[in-house]
């Protein structure tokens, strides 16, 4: 329910890449475990997430500082669409 109609995820409506290949990677995970995902969600983030996975990406607030981990978002993003 919480999908942004292009098809990404992101805090306050703004799509991100890295909050959008965590929920990728979850529903790749939930549906290759035999659970149902609706139609088309999958899809539509992978196109997002393949077309919008460049860097420069957002800073992320983690407790009371902002957070950048690149690498570590580049990999999330390359595990969402290779799942």
């Amino acid at each position: 329910n919480t999908q942004n109609a292009n098809g990404a995820w992101g805090y306050f409506g703004v799509a991100t890449a890295e909050e959008t290949a965590f929920c990728l990677q979850a529903l790749k995970v939930w549906r290759n475990s035999g659970n149902a995902v609706p139609s088309g969600r999958i899809e539509m983030s992978h196109m997002w997430l393949s077309e919008n996975s460049k860097p420069p990406y957002p800073w992320m607030w983690i407790a009371k500082t902002l957070y950048y981990p690149e690498l570590i978002i580049q990999s999330c993003i390359m595990t969402a669409l290779t799942l």
